[in-house]
């Protein structure tokens, strides 16, 4: 997929005769390609969060307790 984002970004800045509407359209799909590739790395960073938020509402609930 990187390819296809250079590749669209290379046909952009070459195409010197592309109209606004085609050049709002290569953006948004560079954005979402580029989106789609960071995705298992924010997945990976939120389920770590949750699971650090998670661990330390039960430390907190198991000294309130004791």
């Amino acid at each position: 997929m990187k390819d296809e984002i250079l590749t669209l970004a290379l046909l952009m800045s070459r195409k010197a005769d592309m109209t606004q509407q085609q050049m709002d359209f290569q953006r948004g799909a560079i954005w979402a390609a580029e989106q789609m590739l960071n995705l298992p790395e924010r997945l990976v960073q939120q389920m770590q969060g949750d699971l650090a938020l998670e661990e330390s509402t039960s430390r907190q609930g198991r000294s309130e307790g004791e």
